[in-house]
């Protein structure tokens, strides 16, 4: 997606469990990428772990949906249904850390050793990790440490109106955000 004069950005579309489950999901989404002319690659969807529960069924659209250039992402991870044995029948691209372990990394060796356990496990099955809820630079340090290339949260930014996404734009380039 790029605006007038903007380098091209990633969108993320959350679906809940009822939208994955749609029998014309992916067909919908290739409608939508036609439609927009918006580039697959540029295109990620996320779901939480609760797509597990029919992980066969879940597996096939999830390749249907990469097929179609367009990445995935398991939102709030760590909190679900996850199993490392799902994890590697599912193809997806990334995984997003959730908040509650971010929160208190800085202060608590247990969030702390589950978050480098993700990492590990990201890194090993060539999945992007990403650090949900990151609020402070403490958080943002042990992260860093840590090898978690990519973070989002409100010491990046609270949620923003498109008059004011315009504006951070014209403000701030992705290489202007320390990780």
């Amino acid at each position: 997606m790029a605006g007038p004069g903007y380098p091209p950005i990633k969108v993320s579309v959350n679906l809940s469990v009822n939208q994955f489950s749609q029998a014309n999901l992916v067909d919908m989404i290739g409608d939508i990428l036609q439609s927009t002319g918006l580039s697959p690659h540029l295109l990620e969807l996320e779901m939480t772990e609760s797509i597990f529960a029919d992980v066969e069924n879940a597996a096939s659209i999830l390749q249907r949906i990469k097929k179609l250039g367009v990445r995935t992402s398991i939102d709030d991870f760590g909190t679900g249904y996850a199993s490392f044995n799902y994890i590697k029948q599912l193809p997806v691209d990334t995984l997003k850390i959730d908040a509650s372990f971010i929160r208190d990394i800085h202060q608590n060796k247990e969030s702390h050793a589950i978050v480098k356990a993700i990492l590990t496990i990201g890194q090993t099955l060539n999945l992007n990790v990403i650090a949900e809820g990151v609020e402070n630079e403490e958080q943002l340090a042990v992260l860093s440490q840590d090898g978690c290339g990519q973070a989002q949260g409100y010491f990046f930014s609270r949620p923003l109106s498109t008059h004011d996404f315009e504006h951070f734009l014209k403000e701030h380039h992705p290489h202007d955000f320390p990780i």
